[in-house]
């Protein structure tokens, strides 16, 4: 499958490169790290993505051009750690794409195969860990900012290689990826030791509005906490993992209240517990132990339904 992704895109000079909504670590850096691959072949490359990139990774090279982009005159889409054409919003509206030649590169098991090509790789770790394998069949060498790039993805899906989905393989990568120039303690700083105060206090918040019964413990980010804090609602990017760290809970889950009276929800499990199942059911997706979805609101409603979605998928 690698090799067809690779033809598929060798044949194209027009690439747009996007991913998910909300993205985290490993969407930026799959587009970053194959805009840098693919333009060090003369590849013309649109780095795309619905959402702003969060501020903890503003600093890769060439954050400042990812923009909300939709196909034009393109030759090629290629999508990345996205499982159905939904995640990407406004970037991939259907209208706009039926006519292009889409390549998709993912690694979450509840991909639904929605590309022209699609290369789907649930063993994979991470989205980057994937692109650094297709380097070799593009022709590139590695270089300090591709490798910067996707040692960012593969450290934040691991939560810096802390997780039970690190393999001895991804550990092989990344060594291969500082031996190139990534600057693994600098990522590291930037990525989980990098909060403004304001975020801090919302945490706060976010921790004391807690609640726990049955091995579930969830807590709520609402538009009204924010305002008082003065930030926006991706302030909380990587509490629930600390509200996961809690001994007694087999699952946290993080409910953030949108402007729009959708309701963004963000699952995180111990292994033994799959909430990719639940998020699938609810029109998200990801991974067995790390998982999201968006309903709808009000924020009440939601959490009822979600905690009984996943009260009823652990007990099955």
């Amino acid at each position: 499958m690698k090799a067809q992704v690779a033809e598929a895109i060798l044949r194209a000079q027009n690439i747009l490169v996007i991913s998910h909504k909300d993205p985290d670590g490993d969407a930026i850096g799959s587009i970053l790290g194959l805009t840098w691959a693919l333009r060090k072949i003369g590849k013309r490359v649109y780095p795309a993505c619905p959402d702003a990139v969060p501020e903890i990774y503003a600093f890769l090279p060439g954050s400042n051009e990812i923009s909300p982009l939709s196909a034009t005159t393109q030759d090629l889409i290629v999508t990345l750690d996205g499982s159905d054409a939904t995640r990407f919003g406004d970037c991939f509206a259907a209208e706009l794409v039926a006519d292009f030649t889409v390549v998709s590169i993912d690694h979450h098991v509840t991909n639904t195969r929605f590309a022209t090509v699609n290369w789907v790789g649930p063993t994979y770790v991470a989205t980057c860990e994937m692109i650094f394998d297709l380097l070799p069949f593009l022709g590139v060498a590695l270089d300090s900012r591709i490798a910067t790039c996707l040692l960012t993805g593969a450290l934040t899906d691991t939560r810096g290689f802390r997780t039970s989905s690190t393999t001895p393989r991804i550990l092989k990568v990344a060594a291969e990826l500082v031996e190139a120039g990534a600057p693994l303690a600098e990522i590291t700083d930037q990525v989980f030791n990098n909060h403004a105060l304001k975020s801090l206090q919302l945490w706060g918040k976010v921790i004391e509005s807690m609640d726990f019964s049955g091995g579930l413990l969830w807590a709520t980010n609402t538009v009204a906490m924010r305002r008082a804090c003065g930030v926006d609602r991706t302030a909380t990017n990587g509490v629930v993992n600390v509200l996961a760290t809690a001994r007694e809970a087999n699952a946290a889950i993080l409910f953030t209240e949108r402007d729009d009276d959708k309701i963004e929800v963000s699952m995180r499990s111990r292994p033994g517990y799959n909430v990719a199942d639940v998020a699938f059911r609810l029109g998200g997706g990801g991974h067995p132990q790390a998982a999201g979805c968006t309903v709808d609101g009000p924020l009440r409603q939601a959490v009822g339904r979600v905690l009984a979605e996943v009260r009823a998928s652990f007990d099955g």
